[in-house]
């Protein structure tokens, strides 16, 4: 039509269809850590959004989340969506200046971190913004939380989920605003792209907080994806997850990619589930490129996005 297609399925839909066909499979696996089977995220999901709204946020409101790769994105990021409210990732490595600026444009309700930066949101955090520690007890409680009352009926796909920051190499940063509608599209569109198949397994390496992987926090959610997250990267542990963990996607920049290459524990043989890699956020130069090509035993798919 004239006025455009209008892409109605919501992130909640994607996740409430996976808890039903899916239940007992992993969803969320953090390599040396916590491993969540979709049934078991989606009742941690719904017990945050359940606690959120009880204080208060709802449709339009902003929720700041500053953490590390862990399951925390997961479970913030859905929680958000089934409020109809958005989740405002921050990049951990930002100055107090930068994180001050960025905070203050989010205008957030609430805001969330991880105990390694609690404090340092909360010396940017305008005053009378609550800040919740995922260390804390109360955090614990408030996804243990148990109720529903329809909360799956609250959100529309035009509904904001998710504000990311630009990095601002022009000016300012400025808030890219994505909607349910338009992440759960995106989802749809690289499964054709990049053939998503249901028994897929893909390896997170680099932020949670960054469009690349974040995005990722939805599109795996397409049809019942297993999603391995990396805590920190290092390239030793990187060739182990793919091995163990039977890892069939990832996502790497190029700096990733050459010490995965120049490793001592690179042995092809241990990535023979990868089927494929997809590379790019930055330059990558032809000789890594030939190289990947010669010795990866999958395919190479070059990524370019816009945070928009």
């Amino acid at each position: 039509t004239k006025r455009g297609l209008r892409f109605t399925v919501r992130l909640v839909d994607l996740l409430e269809r996976n808890a039903t066909l899916h239940v007992s499979k992993p969803a969320v696996v953090v390599v040396g850590g916590t491993q969540l089977t979709y049934g078991e995220l989606r009742l941690r999901v719904t017990g945050l959004a359940s606690s959120l709204a009880a204080r208060g946020i709802g449709k339009g409101d902003r929720v700041v989340i500053m953490a590390g790769n862990s399951t925390t994105p997961f479970e913030t990021y859905l929680a958000c969506a089934y409020l109809g409210a958005a989740a405002v990732p921050i990049n951990t490595k930002l100055t107090r200046p930068e994180l001050e600026y960025i905070v203050g444009d989010a205008d957030p309700s609430i805001a969330i971190a991880d105990d390694e930066c609690v404090t340092q949101l909360a010396a940017a955090l305008p005053s009378g913004v609550n800040l919740v520690s995922t260390a804390d007890h109360e955090y614990r409680r408030m996804l243990a939380t148990d109720e529903m009352d329809g909360l799956d009926q609250v959100a529309q796909a035009e509904d904001v989920a998710l504000i990311i920051y630009t990095s601002g190499t022009t000016g300012r940063p400025k808030g890219v605003c994505l909607t349910q509608g338009a992440l759960s599209f995106n989802a749809v569109t690289m499964a054709v792209a990049q053939q998503f198949r249901p028994d897929d397994v893909f390896l997170s390496m680099t932020p949670l907080y960054h469009a690349a992987t974040g995005t990722r926090v939805s599109s795996m959610l397409v049809d019942g994806q297993t999603h391995v997250v990396l805590p920190h990267f290092d390239a030793e542990e990187a060739l182990g997850a793919i091995e163990y963990h039977g890892v069939t996607m990832t996502v790497a920049v190029p700096t990733q990619l050459r010490r995965m290459l120049e490793s001592p524990a690179f042995d092809v043989d241990r990535l023979r589930s990868l089927r494929l890699l997809v590379y790019g956020a930055a330059p990558t130069g032809l000789p890594l490129i030939r190289r990947a090509i010669a010795e990866l035993p999958c395919g190479l798919y070059q990524g370019y996005g816009l945070t928009e």
